[in-house]
């Protein structure tokens, strides 16, 4: 069975991506609101009240921006294993990994690439869209992502 081949493909922002974290982040914030609204007693301080909802919403926000940070850098294929290429601050360095597909929605794929290198096994979540990839591009990034990966050298 052949592998599939290299490929090489730009991450960048993803605006469906943001749109759900934001989403989920509002909808949170509104159902923590309620919840103090109905289940605080009367005599509680209106401020306390308000107080613990700000650092909540604030925690939110903070988890929300680590989620939807600048993605930056490059996925590659190389025939035989995955590598990501984290470009951010400066630090250009490949690490190589294995990516799963976690969703696939034809136009937008969410993937966890879990590195493999040094620092342990860290997994980064990969938003990655469609639009501003190649026809041909998009194509082999799915084949290579969904085809049966090539067996380790026994020698």
């Amino acid at each position: 069975m052949r592998a599939s081949p290299p490929i090489d493909i730009e991450l960048s922002r993803s605006s469906a991506w943001l749109a759900f974290v934001l989403t989920v982040v509002l909808g949170v914030t509104a159902v923590m609101a309620c919840w103090l609204a109905l289940v605080l007693p009367r005599s509680a301080p209106t401020a306390t009240a308000a107080i613990g909802l700000a650092a909540l919403t604030l925690g939110l926000i903070g988890s929300a921006l680590g989620l939807t940070r600048r993605i930056g850098g490059r996925l590659r294929w190389t025939g035989q294993c995955w590598e990501l290429e984290d470009g951010a601050a400066g630090r250009d360095r490949r690490r190589p990994g294995d990516v799963a597909v976690m969703i696939d929605l034809g136009n937008w794929l969410l993937l966890r690439f879990t590195s493999s290198a040094g620092e342990g096994r860290t997994a980064r979540w990969l938003p990655v869209e469609r639009r501003g990839h190649e026809p041909g591009e998009w194509h082999a990034l799915r084949c290579a992502l969904h085809s049966s990966r090539p067996a380790p050298d026994s020698s």
